[in-house]
């Protein structure tokens, strides 16, 4: 999954929306959100989740996302 995400991350000058149409741009910011939470929460050393949020998403974490892991109260991940 990193490596995939570096490949993302490596686009110049398009949009998520660009490189995946909806709602594949909306699944892209969730699973970004989920895994920088268990990289986070299990202390990999990974920022390509991160720096994916930062570069398509302003460094802003997917709400619904961290929603459902504050509802099903998944350990650490929120």
């Amino acid at each position: 999954m990193e490596e995939c995400t570096s490949l993302v991350n490596a686009n110049l000058d398009r949009s998520i929306g660009d490189i995946f149409r909806s709602p594949d741009d909306l699944k892209f910011h969730s699973a970004m959100t989920l895994f920088s939470k268990v990289a986070q929460a299990f202390r990999f050393h990974s920022t390509v989740y991160n720096e994916a949020l930062a570069k398509y998403f302003h460094n802003q974490v997917d709400k619904g996302t961290i929603g459902l892991l504050d509802r099903f109260k998944v350990g650490d991940l929120h």
